[in-house]
């Protein structure tokens, strides 16, 4: 049996004192050893003139409001702003830069805040993480189960695991994010990052994780990965 295990990659970002430009520099690869879409939503608003009666005459037509164009999120945003609903606008950034499979911020809050976050550190430093030898997970609960249950239950696997990376990162102060798939990204102070990935390597071993999602030693499903 192949066990999914964690490899990460740390590199030190020095922030720029201009948004367009930064420097970076490669440090040494740090294996993690752990195991562990974008959701975009439109809105286009038109207004149609209200005709009717018997008038012989129409009355001079009201401009139609002029909505500037934008898709996704920008486009929503426009929308619900123009209605005064703060509490709708809320969701809907909470729906689009939240992974729903693991509750992590996702790939859309990477590209819209990471730039911001990485600046709020004196050291700052991202690590890349992917979960290596998933396939396997994938290929061999599918076989077991069938194409359709056997991802569902290998997004179990990557729930749990990513649940567990939010938990670790959370007590060394840096922010993981679910890059898609089987890839996470942590970012912080880089000696916070540094600790964030050996914690998650110590904490994580494959047997745990698969342990947790119920994919028991022995078991027919363990078998089939």
């Amino acid at each position: 049996m192949r066990r999914p295990t964690f490899s990460a990659w740390v590199w030190v970002v020095l922030a720029a004192l201009s948004p367009a430009r930064a420097a970076v520099r490669d440090v040494p690869v740090v294996p993690a050893g752990v195991v562990s879409a974008p959701v975009s939503a439109g809105a286009s608003v038109s207004a149609q003139p209200i005709t009717g009666g018997f008038a012989l005459a129409a009355p001079p037509a009201l401009p139609t409001p002029v909505i500037p164009a934008a898709g996704g999120l920008a486009g929503l945003r426009l929308s619900l702003e123009a209605r005064g609903d703060a509490e709708s606008l809320a969701l809907a950034e909470k729906l689009h830069f939240t992974d729903p499979l693991t509750g992590l911020p996702n790939r859309a809050f990477l590209a819209a805040q990471g730039d911001k976050i990485l600046r709020g550190f004196q050291d700052p430093a991202v690590s890349l993480m992917d979960m290596n030898n998933f396939g396997a997970v994938n290929a061999g609960l599918a076989d077991h189960l069938g194409v359709t249950k056997g991802r569902a239950r290998a997004d179990g696997v990557l729930a749990i695991a990513g649940a567990a990376l939010g938990e670790i990162a959370r007590a060394h102060g840096v922010v993981v994010v679910r890059l898609g798939g089987e890839e996470f990204a942590a970012l912080g102070e880089r000696g916070s990052v540094l600790s964030f990935a050996a914690a998650a390597r110590g904490a994580m071993p494959a047997q745990r994780v698969l342990d947790a999602a119920g994919i028991e030693q022995g078991g027919p499903e363990r078998r089939a990965i």
